[in-house]
């Protein structure tokens, strides 16, 4: 049995920030001239607001959405979109809006299967650390199907001992059986 890598967020956030803060005034200067400055009063807390609030726009622009399995979506391209513009920064900020579910749970679950399928290899380990250690083990059905689809495109055996302990503390029997599918996926 593999134990799955613990990330912790909270404990990045700060560097995160700072990450983030430096990257949006390169992007600042690079869009100056050289006459003008970078603005530098926006503050930490201002660039993680904003962020969050593009998040959380895609999230509710996607309100009344249809989504087909295994096809593109506006929505599954703006999510891919703003994971890569903003890689892991991008994905902690998703991992707030997932976890408190403050926006619609079929755009979640719709959001964690294209986070699975993502080609970002900065944001991997967190990604799959959001999977496997935080939407596998929500409350919303729609979340874990989204965690239990995202796991089975990332295929990483990793996610194998995350999998075992969500396969034990599962009540739905046909996410159980889900679960189990993706678990022979992986140990195969």
């Amino acid at each position: 049995m593999t134990v799955s890598t613990v990330f912790n967020p909270e404990a990045i956030e700060l560097k995160t920030l700072k990450s983030t803060a430096s990257t949006a005034l390169k992007l600042e200067t690079s869009k100056s001239t050289a006459s003008t400055a970078p603005k530098q009063s926006k503050d930490l807390k201002e660039i993680y607001e904003a962020l969050y609030i593009e998040a959380e726009s895609i999230f509710w622009n996607a309100q009344g959405e249809i989504f087909e399995d295994g096809m593109e979506s506006r929505f599954s391209n703006q999510v891919e979109s703003f994971i890569k513009r903003h890689s892991i920064y991008g994905v902690e900020v998703l991992t707030q809006l997932i976890t408190q579910e403050k926006v619609n749970l079929e755009n979640i679950g719709e959001a964690l299967r294209w986070l699975g399928r993502l080609l970002d290899k900065e944001s991997y380990e967190f990604r799959r650390w959001l999977l496997e250690d935080r939407a596998v083990h929500s409350s919303s059905i729609y979340v874990k199907d989204g965690a239990i689809l995202g796991l089975a495109s990332m295929d990483d055996k990793k996610s194998i001992g995350a999998l075992i302990i969500a396969i034990e503390n599962e009540k739905c029997i046909e996410l159980k059986k889900d679960m189990e599918l993706v678990l022979k996926q992986l140990e195969g």
